[in-house]
């Protein structure tokens, strides 16, 4: 044949021994001496399945291609083996085994019998049915608490095959994202609102394996602020307790900060950003200096801020104080008295005023406590004051602590009440004629309204021989009425003779003699008795003596010398009603000064006050409003507001509006405010200095407002707080002092110790 492979021709003819030639006659040959080619499909790189698709192909161009061989190995230094042999089919199922790498190469043979030779390797690729390891996801930089939802995601996976490819995320573990590169970072929106959040993530290799789900948590927390700066104790000037709470504001994607007592950050490290921490400021022994905390920021880039700073004051010791109640007690109305034997009394529900007096070098008192307990229970902390009114309990004892800005709390001081006991002594004569004549001192000081009962079952021997002298400071009208309910038998003998110097009488019937029972005094004079005799008497007295006094008794002064003569035994019932004094005056003072008294109006009140201010370098104005929500209208209350000091040479000065039918009343200089519905009510008053302006009326709905204006001596140390003094009858659901929020500031600036 000709040379090259393709289809060959080949002619012949025939010729027979006489020489005769055929016909030519052909026939075709194809010549293939070309062995085929073949090989294996390409594979993707990795296999995320153990068993998995293998195909393979070839071409021949003359004969055709017959059969293949395929053969596999395992790893790129591993020995060629047989898989495929001799087979038609064009592809199979391979196994195999996680983490190996597998190449396969094919030949083919032809119809001729010619084969093919195998490459080096036709495709190879890797099985990889481990998903990745999701190691770590941090929101922030593993900051605990951001400032805005929108935060940076640090993630981490590994995968020991495929390695990771790409990475997703969710805000509820169910909703994910679209899958996107693997990157070490990535911003994320938060759900919106406060509170604690959660990240998910998940990452997929490169045979598309997934990974487990991994979260990390964050708080969300608007409410500090999105500018760098932190405050101690929320702005606190004071602190009694070295462990301090620390608010940080800051600016989204902050990661770290790092905090010191020392501007230097001495051996401080960074730590997760959190808007609130516990810390501990360093205490110098007992000296009050400001302590000062610094804080850095640093946000997710990196980037570092600050320091910033705060201060406070730690005072750690408690104000001393002391109670002392002021004159006598005064006995509230309707209160019932017991007295036994003339000499005792059980005293309930006496009204006092309280001098108090606190003080404390550092902070300063803000706050005090009443109580008619010990241990204070149900009682209430209110604005410290000089001076209270309170109404004692049975046990007449009043229990006083107080509170400094630093809440660093006092011993506890205490105050006893003894009243004034009214007493009476008499002495009867008794004569045929049933007339007795009693001699008595009595020095009230107090009003009181007594029910006494007194049964007498002892027998005694009197023999008056003493001079008395009587000093009464008021004037009483007395009527006694005495019902003895008890026997007595008494005998009296005694020498005496009577020359009173007083007309002080008293108006009674008997006929025992030297029988001593307890007889209010009485000043409506009536006869000068000079009796004389020796005094012999037996009495079977029976008497329940109940004594209602009222009154008051003039000065005058009796001296009594002792009585002389004879008087007969006698039985008898004497029944007396003694209106006993009231009233306050000094026991040695024979003037009683003019009482006046403010109108106070019984009422169930919502009365509140309140402050706000502005200040600019040193100049302040100040808003003091008050108003009652009722039910009833409120009279007689009192705005105190000492206000903080003035530069020197100036003073402050003030106007008060009242609107809504309320009155601006008067100064305390007034010694009464008589408020009558309808009246002209005074609605604008302007004055200077401190505020202590007593409003006529207060009405549901109604407002008085004061506006304050002037220069601060000290801008950087001053405070106001304006109290709503309540008056007697008044019955307030904010309670009985209410008092605005203290504003201001206070601040010492001293030079700072390093370590």
């Amino acid at each position: 044949l000709t040379s090259g492979d393709e289809l060959k021709t080949v002619y012949a003819r025939y010729q027979d021994a006489a020489g005769n030639t055929s016909a030519a006659v052909m026939s075709n040959i194809t010549l293939d001496t070309t062995p085929p080619s073949a090989s294996v499909s390409a594979l993707n790189t990795y296999q995320s399945s153990l068993a998995f698709s293998v195909a393979w192909s070839g071409s021949d161009a003359a004969s055709g291609v017959a059969s293949y061989d395929v053969q596999v190995q395992d790893s790129a230094t591993g020995i060629w083996t047989d898989w495929i042999s001799a087979s038609a089919t064009t592809a199979a199922t391979f196994s195999g085994q996680d983490g190996h790498t597998y190449a396969f190469r094919a030949r083919a043979h032809d119809e001729v019998g010619n084969s093919g030779a195998y490459a080096a390797a036709d495709t190879h690729t890797i099985i990889d049915v481990t998903a990745p390891v999701a190691d770590t996801i941090l929101i922030n930089s593993g900051a605990t608490t951001s400032t805005a939802g929108s935060v940076a995601l640090t993630v981490a996976a590994t995968d020991a095959t495929a390695g990771v490819a790409q990475m997703s995320f969710s805000n509820d573990g169910s909703t994910w994202d679209a899958w996107q590169p693997y990157a070490a970072t990535a911003n994320w929106q938060l759900i919106a609102g406060d509170g604690l959040k959660t990240v998910y993530a998940r990452f997929q290799d490169g045979a598309t394996n997934v990974s487990s789900v991994i979260s990390s948590t964050i708080i969300v927390d608007t409410t500090a602020g999105t500018e760098y700066g932190f405050t101690i104790n929320n702005g606190g000037l004071f602190t009694n307790n070295v462990s301090v709470t620390l608010t940080m504001s800051a600016r989204p994607y902050t990661a770290q900060i790092m905090v010191s007592n020392d501007g230097g950050f001495a051996n401080a490290s960074w730590e997760p950003y959190t808007t609130r921490r516990s810390w501990q400021i360093t205490q110098y022994g007992s000296y009050v200096l400001p302590r000062v905390v610094y804080v850095r920021y640093r946000d997710v880039s990196g980037a570092i801020v600050g320091p910033y700073q705060d201060d406070i004051i730690l005072d750690v010791t408690a104000p001393t104080g002391s109670v002392s109640i002021a004159g006598a007690a005064v006995i509230a109305p309707q209160r019932l008295l017991r007295v036994v034997h003339t000499a005792k009394m059980s005293l309930a529900g006496n009204t006092v005023t309280l001098n108090l007096s606190a003080t404390d070098d550092v902070s300063g008192v803000s706050d005090m406590q009443m109580s008619n307990r010990a241990d204070f229970v149900g009682a209430i902390w209110q604005p410290y004051t000089t001076s209270a009114t309170w109404m004692l309990d049975a046990n007449n004892a009043v229990y006083v602590r107080f509170k400094d800005y630093a809440d660093n709390i006092s011993q506890a001081s205490t105050a006893t009440d003894q009243p004034a006991t009214p007493t009476a002594t008499a002495t009867a004569t008794a004569t045929p004629t049933n007339t007795a004549t009693a001699t008595a001192t009595d020095t009230p000081t107090s009003p009181v309204t007594a029910t006494a009962t007194d049964t007498p079952t002892s027998t005694a021997t009197v023999t008056p021989t003493s001079t008395a002298t009587d000093m009464p400071t008021n004037t009483a009208t007395a009527t006694a009425t005495d019902t003895l309910t008890s026997t007595v038998t008494e005998t009296s003998t005694s020498t005496a003779t009577d020359t009173p110097t007083s007309t002080s009488i008293a108006a009674a019937t008997a006929t025992p003699t030297g029988t001593t029972v307890p007889v209010p005094p009485t000043n409506t004079p009536m006869a000068t008795d000079t009796p004389t005799g020796t005094v012999v008497a037996t009495a079977t007295p029976t008497a329940t003596p109940t004594m209602t006094s009222t009154g008051t008794l003039p000065t005058s002064t009796s001296t009594v010398p002792t009585p002389t003569g004879t008087v007969p035994s006698a039985t008898a019932t004497v029944t007396s009603t003694v209106p006993m004094p009231t009233g306050t005056l000094p026991p040695t003072s024979t003037t009683v000064p003019p009482t006046v008294t403010p109108t106070a109006i019984p009422a169930d009140v919502d009365a509140h006050i309140g402050q706000t201010y502005q200040l600019a370098g040193k100049e302040l104005s100040l808003t003091i409003t008050t108003g009652n929500n009722g039910p009833d209208d409120l009279v007689g209350a009192i705005v105190d507001d000492p206000l903080p000091a003035p530069a020197p040479g100036t003073t402050w000065t003030w106007t008060c509006t009242a609107t809504n039918g309320a009155d601006c009343g008067t100064s305390l200089a007034s010694t009464a405010i008589q408020v009558q519905r309808g009246a002209t009510l005074t609605q604008v008053i302007t004055g200077t200095g401190n505020i202590k302006q007593r409003i006529g009326v207060l009405p549901v709905g109604g407002s008085v407002v004061f506006t304050v204006t002037g220069t601060l001596n000290n801008v950087r140390q001053w405070s106001n707080t304006p109290v709503l003094v309540l008056p007697s009858g008044a019955v307030n659901a904010q309670g009985s002092l209410p008092s605005a929020p203290t504003v201001g500031h206070f601040q010492v600036m001293l030079p700072l110790i390093r370590r």
